[in-house]
């Protein structure tokens, strides 16, 4: 449901912009916010984007709305450490918890949907961005976030470990001790500001490079989130271009992937296998599925899944399903 012209003009009048003949759109995105495009009398647009406290997915899936205002944090945070490539918010509201934002330049699209219909040669600069902003987040120092709103397990928990992880646990017990390790990782070795939801759909394509947006899971935490994120989707997407795309697809991957540069950790290479292997069980047989795989590659997934829970490394697993 999209908000009311009322608690939209609210947040408007709160944050000093006239509301006066403001044209309210809403907009697609995800399933955990309601985000609306707002053209104000002057003719320049923002967004004005409100956490949902129920997700629109099929499985019953709760989480504290107030994480809009953490969201906003997490965003001005990432714009200081990379301001070319994360929009600063216009503002922060407590009450109704929002964030407003500009509007992406124009024309832009997410990387999600450029992978899945026509991926090129340019997305391979795309994967090399991304994985220099992740060394820049992940190496910065966190002193300045500590005992903020951004030093805290409640939204990765309601948002990554109960939906995502302990639920995969429950429905694969036969890996419940190699998912258990991960929730341990996650939720105890905390040494990064970490994006929290770092996957393609949250990376926008313009004319002028790229945005990444949607932080609110952005938080001092363990950096495997992030990188087993954007591994996992990278390899749903080498799935469905498998075919069509081998060679493409995995210059994008290499790209992204580098572990000599991205992942400093003593368990590097398992521990970021479990992470992904986590999250691509989740997007066929968890909380999330996407919905774009065929039958045949779903089974495929979870065949990659299992493999890596079972201890495989990631090029282990691309040498099996990959090879052209």
């Amino acid at each position: 449901m999209t908000p009311s012209h009322n608690q939209i003009t609210l947040v408007l009048d709160q944050v000093g912009l006239n509301s006066d003949n403001a044209i309210i759109t809403a907009l697609p995105g995800g399933v955990s916010s309601e985000t609306t495009a707002v053209q104000l009398s002057d003719g320049s647009t923002v967004v004005v984007k409100q956490a949902l406290a129920r997700l629109t997915v099929a499985e019953e899936w709760l989480a504290d709305p107030s994480r809009a205002v953490p969201e906003g944090h997490g965003l001005a945070a990432l714009h200081e450490l990379t301001p070319q490539a994360v929009p600063k918010p216009i503002a922060i509201v407590d009450n109704p918890p929002s964030v407003v934002l500009p509007l992406a330049p124009q024309p832009s699209i997410d990387w999600r949907a450029r992978l899945l219909t026509e991926p090129s040669d340019d997305d391979i600069a795309v994967a090399q961005t991304l994985r220099s902003l992740a060394e820049s987040w992940h190496g910065a120092p966190i002193a300045a976030y500590r005992d903020t709103v951004l030093d805290d397990t409640i939204r990765v928990t309601q948002l990554r470990v109960d939906p995502f992880y302990r639920g995969m646990a429950q429905r694969w017990p036969d890996y419940a001790a190699p998912i258990q390790t991960c929730i341990d990782e996650l939720l105890q070795e905390r040494t990064a500001l970490i994006h929290g939801d770092f996957t393609p759909k949250n990376v926008l394509c313009h004319p002028d490079g790229l945005w990444v947006i949607d932080t609110e899971i952005c938080h001092i935490g363990n950096p495997l989130l992030d990188l087993g994120s954007m591994s996992a989707h990278l390899l749903l997407k080498s799935v469905k271009h498998h075919r069509s795309r081998p060679r493409l697809m995995s210059e994008i991957r290499r790209a992204f992937f580098d572990p000599q540069v991205l992942v400093r950790h003593p368990r590097n290479d398992h521990a970021l296998a479990r992470h992904t292997g986590v999250i691509l069980a989740v997007r066929v047989a968890g909380r999330s599925p996407v919905g774009y795989l065929t039958v045949e590659e779903q089974a495929q997934v979870t065949m990659m899944a299992t493999a890596l829970l079972q201890g495989a490394t990631i090029p282990e697993v691309e040498a099996q399903w990959f090879t052209e």
